[in-house]
């Protein structure tokens, strides 16, 4: 029989008065931390790409500084677009041209840990949340910027005549260190969030209460993130040496038609979010495709929720990661490579030792979480399960309305009629006297079916007429 939740049962302190002193008292710590860390790791990185690619040139090595280049203008032009489309409708052209200034300045990473760390409010006028923005530039920087550059810093240094300067080794510890810390600190942000906490308790809540511990925590993600970077990187740059170029395109997209397999067996590749038709299925597979290369390349934990790619995946694609990396260490041959190419026991040590790291990070993390959640880095939940368990598992009417943002694929078959009897009832409560939480644009996303006559209750409804004629469900 399944159990309701309480709005936050895994923290029986959560909301009193000494909790939240205590909470905000460590949050400023690591809100610090995050924010110097951020900024701090972004611009190092980005001044030893470009000494990097000075020094490139003038070995005449064009190549690889061109790639570093086009890496480093995709990720700002990227990052500004989406900047953009964030803040097109505020009022405020000034507002507007500051957010520009901090993305072609480089601090934009910066601002936005600040924002998340002292939970700055919505302004009017923005297309997502604070969070949420601050997750997409770091998933732009990361997979436009720092990955590729790891993966060609690495290129530049395992390659035949290779540049294994000390210079060129700081350069790709910069390069993998920026990704490894993005990863940990948006997987960190989501799960410290208090709302986040609240609205869905057994999935956020892995990293535990305490400075010290929510320190060893985030050592353990960056660490983590790290090394995952660095094995995936290497094996990826060797194995075309082995097996041949189109041999290793063949095998990356493989192990993505697996996971695509994966999750269509599962009835699982539909859209999530509120969008129909076309625009939906585009979404779901930009999302499930995204989702898996940033899980492949930064670990980013954050991703084993159902949504993504599950716990069970999650944990499934670390350690493919982790014996590819020791295949091809054990299978590495100097000999047919060109000279120059490293020594065949250097890769073995090299690779083979990161691989191991790899998965005894991977340890150390579950062993610095918060024990009830281990369970979540294994689990076999889909979607449609976890969509169905914010009404099922929930006690609060605010979080079970969260079912309506939902696609209705993942939830009216199953407990459509369920919802539709808790809603009627609620309806005549709501219409004599309305929560603060229902919005207008709560009100909106009422199914018309749920209600058994919309007439009834004017005050909700009436402004909301035009709503279904809109792709969103």
């Amino acid at each position: 029989m399944t159990t309701k939740v309480a709005p936050n049962p895994r923290h029986s302190d959560f909301g009193t008065f000494a909790y939240l002193q205590a909470t905000m008292l460590e949050e400023r710590f690591m809100g610090r931390l995050i924010m110097f860390g951020t900024g701090l790791f972004s611009l190092f990185d980005m001044a030893t790409d470009i000494v990097m690619i000075r020094r490139y040139h003038d070995q005449g090595r064009k190549g690889f500084a061109k790639a570093i280049i086009a890496t480093i203008c995709a990720s700002l032009l990227l990052q500004s677009f989406f900047v953009y489309i964030q803040n097109r409708r505020k009022k405020s052209t000034r507002k507007k041209i500051v957010e520009q200034i901090f993305v072609w300045t480089l601090v934009k990473p910066g601002i936005d840990a600040y924002r998340v760390a002292y939970k700055a409010p919505n302004e009017v006028g923005q297309a997502v949340t604070p969070q949420t923005e601050a997750t997409g530039v770091r998933c732009i920087e990361m997979l436009i910027e720092a990955v590729p550059n790891a993966a060609i810093q690495l290129a530049a240094i395992l390659g035949a005549n290779g540049n294994r300067s000390f210079l060129a080794m700081i350069s790709l510890f910069s390069s993998l260190s920026t990704g490894a810390f993005l990863s940990a600190v948006t997987s960190y942000e989501w799960d410290t969030n208090r709302e986040q906490r609240r609205k869905n308790p057994l999935f956020y809540g892995y990293v535990p209460e305490g400075t010290f511990a929510k320190l060893n925590t985030f050592v353990a993600l960056f660490m983590f993130s790290y090394f995952n970077l660095l094995v995936r990187s290497t094996w990826v740059i060797l194995l075309p040496l082995k097996v041949g170029s189109l041999t290793t395109l063949a095998a990356l997209s493989g192990e993505m038609l697996i996971y695509f397999i994966w999750k269509g067996a599962r009835k699982d590749l539909s859209c999530f979010i509120r969008l129909r038709g076309v625009p939906g299925v585009i979404f779901a597979f930009l999302y499930t495709f995204m989702a898996k290369g940033i899980a492949d390349w930064t670990a980013l934990v954050h991703l084993r929720f159902p949504h993504s790619l599950g716990g069970m995946y999650f944990s499934f694609n670390v350690f493919i990661n982790a014996s590819i990396g020791f295949w091809v260490a054990l299978t590495y041959n100097s000999e047919g490579v060109a000279e120059g190419a490293l020594e065949k026991k250097t890769v073995l040590v090299v690779l083979c030792g990161s691989c191991a790291v790899l998965l005894l990070s991977y340890a150390y993390l579950l062993g610095s979480l918060n024990r009830d959640y281990i369970n979540t880095f294994f689990s076999t939940k889909t979607s449609s399960k976890a969509v169905q368990e914010t009404f099922t598992l929930n006690v609060e009417d605010e979080l079970k309305f969260f079912i309506f943002r939902y696609n209705e694929q993942k939830w009216k078959k199953e407990i459509g009629e369920q919802v539709k009897v808790w809603l009627n009832e609620k309806l005549v409560e709501w219409a004599e006297e309305p929560p603060e939480w229902l919005n207008e644009y709560k009100k909106s996303i009422i199914p018309e079916w749920a209600v058994d006559d919309i007439k009834k209750y004017p005050s909700i409804f009436a402004k909301n007429n035009k709503r279904r004629n809109s792709l969103l469900g």
